[in-house]
């Protein structure tokens, strides 16, 4: 009797870490809900990391912020959807999650006349943000490719990571005159 009690508890034990592993691996997946391609690293506080990159967006014209949808609105009186760049209109408004400009940005970047769609992410939350002198952000989305979704292959993952590192991060630290501290996942 006492092998089967025993038999029973390793079992249960095991299913356990099990668990216990998965909620690790989808732990370090995940962050915020987006794993990223890479980050990348700045002692500077996000509001000047935030001032640089806006600074290469209007600087580069092969860079680009896509603003098709920043603010999606809701009528209730009308009942008609809006999808525009105006945040003053006093419907119900909603950010568009992945390019609400504050957490988020998604930026094109043209290289021998191709589009490639990257999704950028400010880690933390305003309040982290104020008390800061670190900041990061990273690639949570490379022309169809995230880390919680669709996979690249590691030859797709260097050349998406290395032309967003040559063409927007290299600027980023040029702009800043420092160099990040790059995380590749």
């Amino acid at each position: 009797m006492w092998t089967h009690v025993k038999y029973g508890i390793a079992v249960i034990i095991f299913v356990l870490i099990l668990i216990v592993l998965y909620g690790v691996h989808l732990m370090s997946t995940f962050n915020g809900g987006a794993g990223a391609l890479s980050t990348y690293k700045y002692p500077i506080t996000k509001y000047e990391l935030e001032k640089a990159v806006n600074s290469i967006l209007k600087s580069y014209p092969n860079i680009s912020r896509d603003s098709t949808v920043s603010f999606v609105s809701y009528d209730s009186t009308t009942q008609v959807t809006t999808y525009s760049l105006d945040s003053t209109n006093s419907a119900k408004r909603e950010i568009d999650y992945y390019n609400d400009g504050i957490y988020t940005l998604r930026i094109k970047i043209r290289k021998d006349s191709i589009f490639h769609e990257y999704f950028i992410r400010y880690y933390g939350d305003s309040s982290s943000w104020n008390r800061s002198d670190e900041s990061e952000l990273g690639i949570t989305y490379a022309d169809g490719y995230s880390e919680g979704q669709r996979k690249p292959d590691n030859k797709i993952r260097e050349k998406l990571i290395a032309l967003f590192e040559s063409d927007f991060i290299d600027r980023v630290d040029k702009e800043l005159g420092i160099t990040c501290l790059k995380n590749e996942k």
